[in-house]
């Protein structure tokens, strides 16, 4: 769980107010399960996520505003042979503003060599604005603007696809990618 305050103090005609406080709070919490069989690892994840946001100005106080979520996934790493790894995972997601989503991530992994491996990976991901850039409320009117979130942001949605090799020395202790 995370914590944030910050408040903006003005001085004018030799006395100082407050002209701006925000207070914001955050908590997740993720649990995973996994089980090793012969020939694959079989994993289970659950995530819980909750932020709110207090915001006081000149104007007065604005509303409270919440954003919450719970996701669950399932992913499985299949050792098809010495060399040859599977791997794939879904995830979906139930969010109080952004309704439900998923991400898809595969990937195959071929050890070449002890130390050289060449991978390959496709993926689907999800990401919802957070709280600060929905609700951000910054109030500087005595130099002409406030900076507020904006609340009509939407999920972004990213398809990508990497190829890529992995070397690393004998002894684990230098690599590339």
């Amino acid at each position: 769980q995370t914590e944030h305050q910050f408040s903006k103090r003005v001085r004018a005609s030799n006395f100082t107010r407050e002209k701006s406080r925000t207070h914001m709070r955050q908590a997740f919490q993720s649990v995973v399960s996994q089980k090793r069989f012969q020939d694959h690892t079989l994993g289970i994840e659950a995530t819980l996520q909750g932020d709110q946001v207090k915001r006081y100005g000149e104007l007065g106080e604005l509303p409270v505003e919440s954003l919450g979520s719970i996701g669950t996934a399932i992913q499985d790493e299949w050792f098809l042979t010495s060399n040859l790894e599977l791997r794939s995972k879904l995830y979906g997601e139930f969010h109080n503003t952004f309704d439900q989503g998923w991400v898809a991530q595969s990937g195959i992994s071929w050890y070449a060599t002890p130390q050289l491996t060449w991978r390959a990976d496709i993926s689907r991901t999800r990401r919802t604005p957070g709280i600060e850039e929905l609700y951000l409320f910054f109030d500087h009117s005595e130099l002409g603007y406030q900076t507020t979130g904006n609340t009509e942001l939407q999920p972004e949605i990213l398809h990508s696809f990497r190829l890529s090799g992995v070397w690393t020395s004998a002894e684990d202790r230098v690599g590339f990618e």
